[in-house]
């Protein structure tokens, strides 16, 4: 029995949350933002498009869109998704990869139009059901 308290106690001690600033700085080493944004530009055509969005609604448009889908709503969910799937050691072995000029480069130099993580972001049924529920106020005659 104690040999399983044990390792349980170690498994959880092993896959404790990564300090937030560690995987701040992964994520700015990767270059995440600037490959959200350039991704995120799809999205918002398609949901401009989708709901036929004009120069009266477009400031409002833009409001919503970044309450549900800005920057800070995707870092905030991709920090939660990094300190999940990797511990601390994981953590500080991607850091020292990243640090290298050549993983800094390689990241400035990426395209980032088929970016898995960012879709599957932008394209989660919760945050689209939400912001369809906001937009759809919008069009409500007062």
């Amino acid at each position: 029995m104690w040999k399983s308290l044990l390792f349980t106690i170690c498994l959880f001690s092993a896959y404790a949350n990564v300090p937030i600033g560690k995987v701040e700085y992964l994520i700015e080493l990767m270059n995440m933002k600037s490959r959200f944004i350039a991704v995120r530009k799809d999205h918002t055509a398609k949901l401009k498009k989708t709901y036929s969005i004009g120069s009266e609604n477009l400031s409002r448009f833009e409001k919503i869109y970044e309450k549900y889908y800005g920057w800070n709503q995707m870092k905030g969910d991709y920090i939660n998704y990094l300190q999940r799937e990797f511990n601390e050691e994981e953590v500080n072995k991607l850091l020292a990869v990243y640090e290298l000029n050549e993983a800094k480069k390689m990241m400035r130099l990426m395209s980032t139009g088929d970016d898995q993580f960012i879709q599957n972001f932008l394209n989660s049924s919760n945050r689209l059901k939400d912001f369809n529920q906001e937009f759809n106020l919008l069009n409500r005659p007062f």
